[in-house]
């Protein structure tokens, strides 16, 4: 699944560089055509790869692996309103679904930290905080035709917000000096502290959580 939603991610982006010159359409469409229909069913796929190595645990179960199409078919009803294909009002149906799929994945990214061995890597709340801001930017985008003397504020925070909602591809190394990757002595390889002689990493989400390394 990963590299087709690469390919596809890959192929809007240089059609969304090409296109606008030969078919004139807002600004935004090409966005949300790279954006929404690319990068956000992209971007849920690589957590879904990427979270069960940052817990040491298990992979989605069968239903939760299709998330990535539900999230697609959310950016399809989006691109076609922008498109003028359809209705304005028809962004709060993939607003809404678009919704309901980052829930469901910060549920599963919360239970998959609790139930991690040894507690999750701190690159873990990075994954967390990246689809938090998805979900606040879909919120914003549900409230647009609900709220319309809001439309600006509303369009300006969903822009914005979702600049933050860009996590990495992969887990980070984390280059802070006080953590190295290297053997925890009865646990599984990891991010572990240095700084006054080895010890165990964090053994719960809210110390993980707080000690990301910055930058």
């Amino acid at each position: 699944m990963l590299i087709l939603l690469a390919t596809l991610t890959l192929a809007l982006l240089f059609g969304g560089v090409a296109l606008p010159r030969m078919w004139v359409a807002p600004p935004a469409f090409w966005a949300h055509s790279v954006l929404a229909l690319g990068v956000m069913s992209l971007i849920t796929a690589a957590m879904q790869h990427f979270v069960p190595v940052l817990c040491r645990g298990r992979g989605p179960g069968p239903w939760l692996r299709r998330l990535p199409w539900m999230m697609l078919a959310a950016a399809v009803l989006a691109v076609a309103v922008l498109g003028g294909w359809l209705a304005w009002g028809w962004i709060v149906p993939a607003a809404l679904l678009a919704i309901a799929g980052a829930l469901l994945m910060l549920r599963w990214m919360f239970t998959a930290a609790r139930a991690a061995l040894g507690g999750p890597h701190p690159g873990l709340a990075w994954y967390v905080a990246a689809m938090a801001c998805l979900a606040a930017g879909l919120a914003a985008a549900l409230l647009m035709p609900l709220l319309p003397a809001w439309h600006g504020f509303l369009r300006a925070f969903h822009v914005h917000i979702n600049l933050y909602g860009s996590p990495p591809s992969a887990p980070c190394r984390c280059s802070c000096p006080r953590w190295k990757t290297g053997p925890i002595p009865g646990r599984a390889r990891g991010c572990a502290p240095i700084s006054n002689g080895p010890r165990a990493a964090a053994s719960s989400w809210h110390v993980a959580r707080r000690r990301v390394c910055p930058g």
